[in-house]
C-alpha cells in the first residue's frame, strides 16, 4: 500500500480501466495538506508536483510562499527530477523574495488580485501556440498557506484568494478541468486565525490529507503517519466529474533523501 494507491493513480500494477482512456484521477481535485511543525507535509507536495509535471497535457505552478524555488529544484533533482528540463510544463512562481511586499495594500491595490495574478500569469505562458491544441490542465501547487496569515493576509482574504484559485482551476465551462494543491499547518489550535482559515479551506477540499507524528510515539524506521480522507466537496454529486476511485485510509512514512517508504502497521523497518 502507498499514497499512489490510496489517491488511485495509475501505475504498471493499476492500469486505467477501460471505460477510461486518459488518467483524469486528478481532473477538478482540490488536495489540502495539512501538517505539524514537527512533521512536515511537503513531501506530499514533491510529489503532487512531480506526477503532474510528468502527465500529459498539464502544467505545474509551484508557488513558493515558504521557500525559494531553488530550494525545490534542490529537492526535486534528489527525487530524481530535473525541473530545469520541463520548462513547457513547469514553472516556480517566486512568492518568497517580495511576500511582504505582495500583500501589502496602500488601498490603491488589492492584495488578493495581486496574488491571484501572480499565481496565475505562468499558465498565459503554457498556453499552446497551435489554436487548435486543447490548454494544458492546469495544476496549481502552494507549498504553504499558513505564511500569508504570518505575513499579513486576514483570514478573509487567505480563503477568497484559494477560493478563486479553486475555481480558475476548475473552471466549469472550459477546457481547464485542472487540480489544486495547498498546504496549511495544522498544530496550533489556540491560534484564533489559523484554525479558523484552516476550517474554511478545508471545506473547498476534494481530497484531505493530514500529515501527523505517530500517535504511540517514537518508533525506530518510521517517521509519522498519512491519513488520506474524502474531503467535503466530495460528497457533492457532480456528474461532470469522474469517479475518483480515491481509497479513504492511513500509511505510515520514512522519508528518506530520495524516496518515501511506506511502512506497515505493526513493523518497525522495512
Amino acid at each position: 500500500m502507498s499514497l499512489e494507491t490510496l489517491l488511485n493513480w495509475p501505475a504498471p500494477d493499476r492500469p486505467l480501466p477501460p471505460h477510461r482512456a486518459v488518467d483524469d484521477s486528478s481532473v477538478r481535485g482540490v488536495f489540502v495538506v495539512t501538517d505539524t511543525l514537527e512533521r512536515s507535509g511537503s513531501f506530499v507536495l514533491h510529489k503532487l508536483v512531480g506526477r503532474h509535471v510528468r502527465l500529459p497535457g498539464w502544467a505545474v505552478a509551484l508557488v513558493c510562499v515558504a521557500q525559494q524555488p531553488e530550494h525545490y529544484v534542490a529537492v526535486h533533482k534528489k527525487l530524481g527530477m530535473h525541473l530545469s528540463l520541463h520548462k513547457q510544463t513547469f514553472a516556480s512562481v517566486d512568492l518568497f523574495s517580495r511576500l511582504g511586499q505582495l500583500v501589502q495594500s496602500d488601498g490603491a491595490t488589492d492584495p488578493v488580485q495581486t496574488l491571484f495574478s501572480e499565481i496565475t500569469a505562468p499558465f498565459a505562458a503554457a498556453a499552446p501556440q497551435d489554436a487548435a491544441e486543447p490548454p494544458r490542465k492546469p495544476c496549481i501547487v502552494i507549498d504553504d498557506v499558513s505564511m500569508l496569515l504570518f505575513v499579513g493576509l486576514s483570514v478573509s482574504q487567505t480563503v477568497l484568494l484559494v477560493t478563486a484559485l479553486r475555481s480558475f482551476v476548475i473552471a466549469l465551462g472550459t477546457q481547464r478541468d485542472g487540480c489544486l494543491a495547498v498546504l496549511v499547518h495544522d498544530d496550533c489550535p489556540a491560534d484564533e486565525e489559523q484554525a479558523s482559515a484552516n476550517a474554511w479551506i478545508q471545506q473547498l477540499a476534494t481530497v484531505l490529507l493530514h500529515v501527523r507524528p505517530l500517535d504511540s510515539g517514537f518508533t525506530e524506521g518510521v517517521h509519522g503517519q498519512l491519513a488520506v480522507a474524502l474531503g467535503p466537496q466530495a460528497l457533492w454529486a457532480d456528474s461532470a466529474r469522474h469517479d475518483a476511485g480515491i481509497v479513504p485510509g492511513e500509511l505510515l512514512f520514512r522519508v528518506n533523501d530520495a524516496s518515501v517508504d511506506w511502512v506497515a502497521r505493526g513493523r518497525s523497518g522495512l
